[in-house]
């Protein structure tokens, strides 16, 4: 693999079902991540998004013209590989407070069904050189995950052990940029039924539904000082601000709370999403370099006097690439001499000779794994932890992607 100093090859931390590193991270790692989080207890309230500034501009577009236009730039959009800085900030109240990472770094990439994966966690607050920090040699917990289209295979640096399993994981497919732009990844999602993808907001469905009724505001709104027509939905609670001039990308969108699972959407706001220092990645293609997503409390669960929002992401890209500026050798992984593989596919463990063979821990040929000696596997002290990492992870994603598409 490539060092980070060029394009960044992913590690990622949390990796699933393979023997080595089979679901997670160590407990002791997220106890450090919860640890590091303890800055954020002192900081002061959570900022709220910058919003939009009405305007006395006509809308001239129709909301057909403005779904239309969403619609041909989301289907232009083949591949992503996005580098990226991801600030996290939480009120003390909040669920996930106490497991939140802070501060990360992630690299993410699609092309078709392939995927890459990467995520550094770095300080917070940061103080140093970002790049260097980036670049430096991976910590505990830090793995690359790339699925080719047939298989996955993940990597540890820090640890010299790899794996390879005979289809990606969920964490394969939870890739920010795709989510936010409203592009699915996740196969859960790209399977559901029409309606249901409607229902929970996924493009191109959710712009063509024939039972929803959007409607275009009569006149625009300013968001960071660019005039944006505006279209809404009111049964699922859906207001998006549409720049026609950047490829009809979205600069802000608005969530209404829903009360019932199928029920029209209240008054209360659940989110907002501000897209910010938009650059044409491609010819027709717009992409923000700068994204802030906020969540609000329920009322019911909140005094008068406290702060509405309760999470608060800062997404900051470092790079952005789009379709044929994706290299195809991103997602190939080659493990280097000396790594451990647990190799599940075909059932065998073994280590990388200096010609890339594949040899048993005494330097003979790789063995299947039923036999007595199965090198480089971890303690049972590890493995217990991993496994209720992996849970608790797991749980955290499902959570998190249902409460997305249900507010």
């Amino acid at each position: 693999m490539s060092g980070p100093a060029g394009h960044l090859e992913a590690r990622d931390p949390s990796t699933r079902r393979c023997s080595c590193f089979r679901r997670g991270a160590p407990v002791g790692v997220i106890l450090a991540w919860a640890c590091c989080y303890g800055a954020l207890l002192r900081a002061d309230t959570i900022p709220d998004v910058t919003l939009p500034v009405p305007s006395t501009t006509p809308a001239t577009l129709t909301s057909a013209d403005l779904r239309d236009g969403i619609c041909r730039t989301l289907k232009n959009i083949h591949a992503i590989d996005a580098e990226y800085t991801d600030l996290c900030r939480l009120v003390p109240t909040h669920a996930s407070f106490a497991d939140a990472i802070p501060y990360v770094f992630n690299r993410e990439a699609h092309k078709g069904e392939r995927r890459y994966v990467f995520r550094r966690t770095l300080e917070y607050p940061h103080r140093g050189d970002l790049a260097a920090d980036i670049a430096a040699r991976p910590g505990p917990g830090e793995f690359c995950r790339v699925f080719d289209g047939k298989v996955q295979r993940i990597y540890s640096e820090f640890s010299s052990q790899g794996g390879v399993l005979a289809s990606k994981d969920l964490s394969a497919d939870w890739h920010t940029y795709p989510l936010a732009l409203g592009i699915p990844l996740i196969d859960n999602i790209r399977d559901l039924p029409h309606d249901s993808r409607v229902f929970f907001g996924w493009p191109p469905d959710v712009y063509e539904g024939a039972s929803l009724h959007w409607t275009v505001e009569p006149t625009c709104e300013s968001v960071d000082g660019v005039p944006c027509h505006v279209i809404s939905e009111p049964t699922l609670g859906f207001r998006k601000w549409i720049d026609p001039a950047a490829a009809f990308a979205i600069r802000f969108s608005e969530n209404r709370r829903r009360d019932d699972d199928r029920g029209p959407a209240t008054a209360e706001i659940s989110s907002r999403n501000l897209h910010s220092d938009l650059r044409e990645v491609a010819p027709g293609i717009w992409l923000p370099y700068r994204m802030v997503s906020v969540k609000y409390a329920q009322a019911l669960d909140r005094p008068a006097h406290d702060a509405l929002v309760e999470e608060r992401h800062d997404t900051v890209a470092v790079r952005l690439a789009v379709n044929d500026d994706v290299t195809d050798s991103l997602f190939e992984l080659s493990f280097p001499p000396g790594t451990v593989v647990s190799d599940e596919v075909r059932d065998v463990v073994y280590t990388v000779g200096d010609n890339g063979e594949e040899l048993d821990g005494e330097g003979e040929l790789a063995r299947p794994t039923l036999d007595a000696k199965r090198p480089g596997r971890p303690n049972l002290w590890l493995m217990v932890n991993i496994a209720a990492v992996a849970v608790f992870v797991a749980t955290l994603v499902l959570r998190f992607v249902l409460r997305r598409y249900r507010t």
